[in-house]
């Protein structure tokens, strides 16, 4: 009637009563409909926030009264709408999920009590990402059978406590124990759960301690994960302490290797995790799945608190030197899972309080010899480490890196200064040839409230006689001395400068100001020849095979890593382009002769025909996707005749733009105009205030001439800005905004006068 295809399902069973077993067979029809169906690309539109929760209510009711089969219908897969809409939480939208399923079964007569193992294992795999213990209470207030679930596969059940799940360590129920206690509410006996584990997980104590008298022994009452009685108990110190006390293993362990010990860390149960150890279970013990011991559980999860009351039973009950390995593994599990955790790791000097030697070094991620500064995110935990006894600022890792190094990749101006006053050799070289520098400049290829700290870590490095010229031992064309930041710095605008960490030119312009403020105006001249050095390489009638790391590319993170080439392959690749490099060091001689003004002014001109030849290739891309594609802008997609949705999403030249070099410009000017005003200067020096400014207007004037960047778009630009403070400072950006545009109309007029 409905022109409705129908699948034909067979299937056998088997039903067993007191006479005996009889094999069933079974036929029926469903009605088979496209993956792109009015139902289905309902819920596909509120998922991706196309239509409101109230509209696609509307939708599916519609649809409801106006096909009896509607309830029944499946995509070509075999899913229905309940398994489309479950099939994994949305983000943030989850409510949207759990009021559509009320719909559903309310309102649409779709029923959940024919579902299978297999749909209750993809409503578990929400943990971690949803609300898999309220999907729970939803499916069984739904009419969700578990007494027909008799058994659930192992392998096919989600992995407790994931370092996958982007809840992380804040994950409630890490280890299914209270939902496979919800389930035994329904089915008793589900998955090879016995009596006992029932009574643990929703009984009372009395009962509970009768069971346990009535179920020895113990460790033999294991559930589908290999959960034990010791296990479930973890939830509760009373009932821990009974089961303990009817002669439980302390340190037996469930599929995953997991200990009751990880369990209670996991779970944020102290006092369980104090029982524990105290009654002599083993801290030292990893499981099978992670290769974690409890402490790696405790601080996932953000128990450090948890993590550091039983390091003080783990006192009481071991000797000084074992105890002083438990503490150097809390710190190490600390810094393993700084990422993980949700609260700032201000806990952490008080484990290193406890540790008699922080000096020690360790592997991290196949990185060895790392000391504790390396990790060191707050000041406080930095002078811990000092008034501990800390004293290896210039002991190098495998990556020949210092502390300095790894704490300058996050922005922390107090604590590269902290580590150049207690001794840093600033002029440290990575094994690879790489300075300080190249820690701190990539962060300027992403604009957001660490900008300034960016700045003012180079201008600190500089000040305290870091070499920007510090070169590794290429011998290339495009950077004969070796590769130095020069090689990182970027030669032309991009819209994705914040993916290859290559700061845009305007980044580039302010670092060579800073290499003048604080080396002065040759070293500006070095830096800049440098860059043009670069750009002759790649000119079309020249174009050198590059020898060196980066093959022409600078340095970046995008890309595939070139093997180096072998020596002799070099010297024949130069030798062979022998003439191409005489024509560059004689381009070169001549523009060494040019005054620092008009270097500037090449290099200016140099981003402007990029500019104009990026443009130009734009613009004939997206005639060719504009004439490809009749759907020009839309995001999302609904394509009837192939049955699929489409979701538009590419990174493209065609997104480059006049208004990347204005965005870019703009977010210089913010920081600019902010930089004058700070209430603190950081390492001002002395310069003139007005020369520090007129300098830097002055090459910004002329860029933005160049790009031809008027001063309505840069105010456009800078007034999408949201940035509302530094590390240091309060942020007002109207002011900000309007401070610097009236600065730029001053500075447009002077020129003019």
């Amino acid at each position: 009637m409905y022109g409705v295809p129908k699948a034909i399902v067979a299937g056998i069973g088997f039903m067993v009563d007191e006479t005996g077993s009889q094999l069933l067979s079974t036929l029926r029809t469903e009605p088979i409909v496209s993956y792109t169906s009015p139902g289905f690309e309902t819920i596909w539109r509120l998922q991706k926030s196309l239509i409101s929760l109230e509209e696609a209510r509307g939708r599916l009711i519609e649809l409801h009264r106006s096909d009896e089969s509607f309830r029944n219908h499946k995509d070509p897969a075999g899913n229905t709408y309940i398994h489309t809409l479950l099939r994994v939480p949305w983000s943030w939208r989850q409510d949207d999920q759990f009021g559509l399923l009320h719909t559903l079964v309310t309102e649409c007569g779709m029923t959940l009590t024919n579902e299978t193992q297999s749909f209750l294992v993809k409503c578990a795999e929400w943990i971690g990402e949803g609300r898999h213990l309220a999907l729970l209470e939803a499916i069984l207030s739904y009419g969700f059978d578990a007494t027909a679930i008799h058994a659930s596969a192992f392998e096919e059940w989600p992995a407790p406590c994931s370092t996958d799940w982007y809840g992380g360590g804040r994950t409630p129920d890490p280890f299914f124990v209270e939902y496979i206690g919800t389930i035994l509410k329904y089915s008793p006996s589900y998955s090879g759960s016995t009596s006992l584990h029932n009574v643990l997980l929703n009984g009372s104590l009395d009962s509970a301690a009768d069971w346990l008298h009535r179920s020895q022994p113990l460790e033999r009452n294991f559930n589908f994960l290999g959960q034990t009685p010791l296990h479930i108990a973890t939830t509760c110190p009373k009932l821990c302490q009974l089961v303990l006390e009817a002669g439980h293993d302390i340190n037996v362990r469930d599929k995953y290797g997991t200990t009751p010990l990880m369990y209670a860390a996991a779970m944020g149960q102290t006092e369980v995790t104090k029982l524990l150890i105290s009654r002599g279970a083993n801290p030292a013990l990893r499981d099978s799945r992670l290769n974690w011991m409890f402490l790696d559980y405790a601080f996932f999860c953000d128990q450090s608190h948890l993590a550091m009351e039983a390091l003080l039973v783990i006192q009481t009950k071991f000797n000084s030197r074992v105890f002083q390995l438990y503490v150097r593994c809390a710190i190490m599990s600390t810094l393993g899972h700084q990422n993980a955790l949700t609260e700032d790791v201000t806990f952490l000097p008080k484990f290193i309080e406890l540790c008699d030697d922080v000096n020690f070094t360790f592997e991290d991620r196949g990185i060895k010899d790392n000391n504790l500064m390396h990790y060191a995110r707050t000041l406080e935990t930095a002078s811990t480490l000092v008034q501990c006894g800390f004293n290896s600022f210039n002991q190098k890792n495998s990556e020949g890196k210092l502390a300095i190094s790894s704490l300058s990749n996050c922005c922390n101006v107090p604590l590269i200064r902290f580590c150049l006053v207690n001794g840093t050799d600033i002029s440290n070289m990575s094994r690879n040839g790489r300075s300080i520098f190249f820690e701190l400049v990539p962060r300027l290829s992403s604009f957001d409230w660490l900008t300034w700290d960016s700045i003012d870590g180079i201008k600190l490095c500089l000040s305290a006689g870091a070499d920007p010229f510090a070169a590794d031992n290429c011998i290339c064309p495009c950077s004969p001395d070796g590769c130095h930041i020069a090689s990182k710095l970027g030669l032309e605008f991009s819209s994705f400068s914040f993916l290859s960490e290559i700061p845009d030119p305007v980044w580039v312009l302010e670092f060579i100001s800073l290499v003048e403020d604080y080396r002065g105006l040759r070293a500006a001249e070095k830096l800049l020849l440098s860059l043009h050095r670069r750009i002759r390489c790649d000119q079309t009638d020249i174009s050198i095979t590059h020898v060196c790391c980066h093959r022409g590319r600078a340095i970046g993170r995008i890309g595939f890593q070139d093997r180096s080439l072998h020596s002799e392959d070099i010297e024949d690749i130069l030798d062979e382009e022998n003439a191409f490099i005489d024509v560059i060091d004689t381009e070169m001689r001549e523009l060494a002769s040019f005054t620092f003004s008009k270097l500037l002014t090449e290099f200016i001109t140099h981003l402007k025909i990029k500019y104009n030849i990026r443009l130009e290739d734009t613009r004939r891309k997206r005639e060719k996707v504009s004439v490809e594609s009749k759907s020009k802008g839309q995001t999302y997609e609904v394509d009837y005749r192939a049955d699929r949705y489409k979701e538009n999403f590419s990174i493209s030249p065609t997104d480059f733009s006049e208004s990347v070099v204005a965005r870019s410009m703009a977010q210089y000017a913010f920081w600019l105009q902010h930089e004058c005003s700070r209430t603190d200067k950081p390492l001002a020096r002395n310069f003139n205030q007005a020369d520090w400014l007129k300098k830097r207007i002055s090459w910004f004037l002329e860029l933005m001439k160049a790009m031809n960047v008027p001063a309505e778009m840069l105010e456009k630009e800078m007034r999408s800005i949201s940035i509302k403070e530094t590390r240091t400072e309060v942020i007002n950006c109207e002011e900000t905004v309007n401070g610097f545009l009236e600065m730029l109309e001053k500075a447009s007029l002077s020129r003019i006068s």
